[in-house]
């Protein structure tokens, strides 16, 4: 099998969804919002500028964010009509950039466009891409930077209307909630929606998740899933996309911003959930040195279950992360009940003696020593679980 990448590419495609400017929210709890990306372990948020009322206002803002890229992190950060910026132009952005220790990656268009613009919103849309195209090339032998697409709440069928704008944009952009189902099919999709935007290039996912509130509360749009649930396909979201070609996932988002709302990874109350730790678990497996990608001959027989889904990425010169699992539904919405799902059985054939170990992030950081082997049966779930291979 060729590795589709290497461990520490796909751990830099993770990222979270935040909002540092709700100050009355848990998110102006700036120290304890950092310690949580660094326990949580990504390397990339996604953020929005926003029109500040005076300069006090403006450094207490910046703080947090300088303090995130010393730890390493990278922004995505949102461009928006409505936040009071000013004129925008390269002067602004370079503003920006520097406001937040020049750890701006990339740049965004407007954030779902068809349900913020009363009126024509594809002309106000489709002017103001433009206009940030033109912005984002920064003084001071900064140069061009790259900038995301507007991504649209409904691609069905806004996609049509919006029309053709990659010469607008460096990548496409989307924003595919799968409304308590399989991640999978979901963003297959939604990516022939984004060919339709952004013809030839690659695509960025800026918003998705799953909404962990009670089953029969539709209030966010979204059916509520267990969050059991959620963990699990979430972590098949973030290795699909990644197989997928998407650069980067942020997951939507951090923190829950009220004591109903049900979207973050931490509860009002602060504590973490399910989902939390098995990112957390998924991306501590990852990292490691940049490498030149070498195959490595590996058997994958698995003749119960049809929908056994793998991926194989290098960690280092002669170690490799096998990922495994079913591609099945894990959460009964109409019901409101996790389903229970048989496991898979699977030969992983080995080129030689290998030393192993199984890695399962839903469940705990540390993995099972295996030892060395030359085939492997795994049992496979619903959810990813990692088989680490090194000569």
């Amino acid at each position: 099998m060729n590795p589709i990448s290497s461990s520490a590419e796909l751990l830099n495609s993770v990222g979270v969804n935040t909002h540092l400017n709700y100050a009355d929210t848990p998110y102006g709890n700036y120290p304890l919002v950092i310690e949580q990306i660094r326990a949580l372990g990504v390397k990339n948020i996604r953020d929005g500028a926003h029109g500040y009322p005076n300069l006090d206002w403006w450094s207490v803002l910046c703080e947090p964010f300088q303090e995130l890229v010393k730890m390493g992190v990278r922004i995505n950060c949102v461009i928006d009509p409505f936040e009071k910026l000013g004129p925008t132009t390269s002067d602004l952005l370079f503003t920006l950039y520097n406001g937040y220790a020049q750890g701006v990656l990339t740049w965004e268009g407007m954030n779902e466009p068809d349900v913020s613009v009363d009126g024509d919103w594809v002309s106000t849309a489709k002017a103001w891409q433009q206009t940030l195209y033109v912005a984002s090339t920064l003084p001071q032998a900064i140069g061009k930077m790259e900038v995301l697409a507007c991504a649209l709440a409904q691609a069905n069928p806004n996609a049509a209307k919006l029309g053709v704008i990659s010469a607008m944009c460096d990548y496409g952009n989307l924003h595919p909630y799968p409304a308590g189902q399989m991640p999978e099919p979901v963003i297959r999709v939604q990516l022939q929606l984004a060919e339709m935007m952004t013809p030839g290039l690659l695509t960025m996912v800026t918003e998705t998740g799953y909404f962990t509130g009670p089953a029969n509360d539709y209030s966010s749009g979204q059916p509520g899933v267990s969050e059991l649930a959620a963990a699990k396909y979430i972590l098949r979201l973030l290795l699909d996309n990644f197989s997928c070609q998407i650069p980067r996932t942020w997951i939507y988002e951090l923190l829950e911003q009220k004591s109903d709302d049900y979207w973050g990874l931490i509860r009002y109350q602060g504590k973490a959930k399910t989902q939390f730790k098995a990112i957390s678990n998924f991306l501590h497996l990852l990292g490691g040195p940049n490498c030149s990608l070498t195959p490595i001959d590996l058997t994958i027989d698995a003749p119960e279950i049809p929908k056994v889904r793998t991926l194989l990425v290098q960690k280092a010169h002669a170690t490799w992360i096998l990922f495994l699992w079913q591609e099945v539904s894990c959460y009964d919405t109409a019901a409101g009940r996790d389903q229970t799902n048989s496991l898979a059985r699977v030969t992983v054939g080995l080129p030689s003696a290998c030393r192993c170990s199984l890695h399962l992030p839903l469940e705990q950081r540390e993995p099972y020593e295996i030892g060395t082997a030359t085939s492997l049966l795994v049992q496979v779930p619903d959810h990813p679980i990692a088989v680490e291979i090194a000569y």
